[in-house]
């Protein structure tokens, strides 16, 4: 049973539902989304808490997640498994989503740091990263790209990280909204960070340093229990408190 409950979005591929139970014989699962039958079972490892997604590397399309222990990716039409990946240390969480950087994988945990991979031209991964970064090592926020910066929190601090020079980190700002959980939306040169503790801010992605280009409490609550992500459509902005539901005009 999963300390934090069963927190796995399901992923949509086509007329298939992907869902991950967990089982040891049904890991991942395929269901159709229109009559819930199920069209195939993957066995394998307990389930993790990352959301999987659909990518394609070297022509092969594949859906890519973690389980318990690793990181894998499966054939959408059979489920059989595509790859495995372990990661040195042990113990991840795997509550952060896999990001897709044009031909690589980047990936970020707690116990692993902010890894960036490449594949082996038959859509398999290769075992060693490509470039790696120890400081960024986040246990629930998913880093996000604006150009070349990524962007994340870990633990108490917000890190901007360069991807041209292999992952370096550019800045690092510590402050106590950064301690709990963070959801971050990026454009080419903006990001919009939504903490759980309801501040929001905005910042240019470019920037040498720390410094909000604007920065809100948008609900007048002590304890906002903000972990639900934004949603953006229509050029408004759509925020959840653990109260209250907010939609706010963006401008231009």
């Amino acid at each position: 049973v999963l300390n934090w409950g069963a927190s796995i979005a399901p992923l949509v591929v086509g007329d298939k539902l992907i869902i991950a139970p967990g089982a040891r014989e049904a890991s991942v699962v395929a269901l159709d989304r229109r009559t819930g039958a199920v069209l195939w079972r993957s066995a394998g490892n307990a389930a993790a808490y990352s959301a999987f997604i659909l990518a394609t590397f070297d022509g092969v399309t594949q859906i890519i997640g973690y389980d318990s222990g690793s990181l894998g990716a499966w054939d959408p039409e059979t489920g059989g498994r595509l790859w495995t990946l372990v990661p040195p240390d042990a113990s991840d969480f795997n509550v952060t989503t896999p990001v897709v950087v044009g031909d690589k994988l980047l990936l970020a945990t707690e116990n692993n740091g902010t890894r960036l991979y490449r594949f082996e031209g038959e859509g398999r991964i290769r075992e060693a990263p490509v470039a790696r970064n120890d400081d960024l090592a986040p246990d629930t926020c998913t880093p996000c790209i604006a150009g070349e910066r990524v962007l994340a929190t870990a633990y108490g601090e917000l890190y901007c990280l360069d991807l041209a020079a292999g992952l370096k980190t550019v800045w690092q700002q510590a402050d106590d909204m950064f301690h709990d959980h963070c959801n971050v939306i990026t454009s080419d040169r903006r990001a919009l960070l939504w903490t759980a503790n309801g501040d929001l801010l905005l910042l240019d992605a470019n920037a040498s340093g720390f410094a909000p280009l604007a920065k809100a409490r948008p609900f007048d609550e002590p304890h906002p229990d903000t972990f639900a992500h934004p949603a953006i459509a229509g050029g408004v902005l759509f925020l959840r408190s653990g109260q209250s539901l907010g939609c706010f005009d963006l401008g231009r």
